[in-house]
């Protein structure tokens, strides 16, 4: 661990990951809020619950060219919601990622924070209509076994609402 922006930060070098097995279980139909304090270093999945061998079921937020991914996914491609941010987030500095979702099953019903401004997104997938539910644990660093993050992560906190831009 390193000094973080409320208290000490996990470094990720690319292979490392921090499993939690009981992390929360959530489903497409369910109001709910993620996110952390994240220095990026390049690309990576920073939080997420994904089964990679079942179609990718589950969710996640991973940074890609720059941009914040949120995958909310029954079956990868044809059954999930994908929206992105529409602007590149900085490398090499803290900032406040967070993830909002108000259960709809709609791609409009997730919003992405950055340093507590809500972010323009782009649609790539608005197709979900069956559960995210998994039998894997919660993973900050990477993907079940891909997308591993290289930077700092502090402070992730989940809520089991869609929080409002104020409480954000």
């Amino acid at each position: 661990t390193v000094g973080g922006v409320v208290g000490q930060a996990a470094k990720f070098d690319g292979d490392a990951c921090i499993s939690i097995v009981d992390g929360p279980d959530l489903d497409h139909t369910d109001a709910f809020s993620f996110g952390a304090w994240i220095w990026p270093e390049g690309a990576g999945c920073v939080i997420s619950r994904m089964d990679d061998a079942n179609d990718m079921r589950g969710y996640d937020v991973t940074l890609r060219k720059g941009k914040a991914i949120v995958n909310l996914v029954h079956r990868w491609n044809r059954n999930a919601i994908q929206v992105s941010t529409a602007s590149s987030l900085p490398m090499r500095q803290w900032q406040h990622l967070m993830v909002c979702y108000n259960g709809s099953g709609k791609a409009a019903g997730v919003e992405i924070y950055l340093n507590g401004k809500p972010q323009s997104v782009e649609v790539a997938k608005d197709t979900l209509t069956g559960t995210i539910r998994n039998q894997q644990p919660l993973r900050i660093g990477r993907r079940q076994a891909s997308a591993s993050y290289k930077g700092l992560i502090d402070d992730v906190r989940f809520y089991s609402r869609q929080l409002s831009a104020d409480d954000v």
